[in-house]
């Protein structure tokens, strides 16, 4: 109670088959770019669909934790001119300060990276792009209802494998 929640759908009008992917990543931000570059880079057809430009900004931050190192590096997916953060000193808003140390696991490092989030959003999305997945154009809303329609060429395409890729 008190929350709506939205759900999402796909309108159908072209096959599969016709539109020519294995799959379609719906969210085009860290998290669906990522999955689209690691299909695409085993040889999935992937459609990475997102509503807005990329790149874009936004207040969710420019950390990359230690653990996210680690996944980046293993993907081969570097941020070059990252900078290097270690221990931390965090502000609350009543003023109290607390240390977060920055101590190296046994399988991830003892630092985070700072990226820009719009430059960090661009970067694995051109990296999905050069594996070879295919950024799809779309629009929220059409077709009514609400939901979702990926508008390619001025038609719409059919899924049987879609991720979520959305915050």
């Amino acid at each position: 109670q008190g929350h709506s929640e939205r759900t999402m759908s796909v309108i159908v009008e072209v096959s599969l088959s016709k539109a020519g992917y294995d799959v379609i990543v719906v969210g085009a931000g860290p998290a669906g770019s990522v999955a689209a570059f690691v299909l695409a880079k085993a040889g999935v057809r992937v459609g990475l669909v997102d509503k807005a430009g990329i790149g874009r900004d936004k207040a969710c931050g420019d950390l990359i934790g230690p653990r996210g190192v680690r996944v980046l590096d293993e993907l081969g997916l570097g941020m070059p001119g990252a900078k290097t953060a270690g221990d931390m000193i965090v502000t609350g808003p009543c003023g109290r300060r607390v240390l977060l140390p920055a101590r190296p696991g046994r399988t991830y490092p003892g630092h985070a990276i700072v990226v820009p989030r719009n430059q960090f959003d661009a970067q694995l999305h051109g990296a999905a792009l050069e594996a070879g997945a295919i950024y799809i154009i779309c629009r929220d809303g059409a077709g009514g209802g609400g939901g979702w329609a990926l508008v390619e060429g001025g038609g719409l395409s059919q899924v049987d494998f879609g991720i979520g890729g959305g915050g």
